[in-house]
């Protein structure tokens, strides 16, 4: 099993991976064939945005983690780390 702090770790990836197949759920779900070229521009722009607001939240969330953990003044690891 995974230690919590490689799940921290791994948060950027995985929730741009969850945007991005999020993204790509929802046009699936509405059309199977490709209207025009401007409609795979705005879902292919729509992929972008979800997958890369994932990425951004899944930093956040990781930043938060190490910022539990550590002293906002020295930088080193604090005692809920130890315990």
């Amino acid at each position: 099993m995974l230690k919590p702090s490689l799940y921290y770790k791994l948060m950027p990836a995985l929730f741009g991976l969850l945007g991005f197949l999020f993204g790509l759920g929802c046009y699936l779900a509405e059309n199977s064939a490709l209207k025009s070229h401007t409609h795979f521009f705005y879902w292919s722009l729509f992929f972008t945005i979800q997958t890369a607001t994932g990425i951004m939240i899944g930093l956040l969330i990781k930043r938060l983690y190490y910022t539990a953990f550590t002293d906002g003044l020295t930088g080193l690891w604090n005692y809920r780390f130890f315990y």
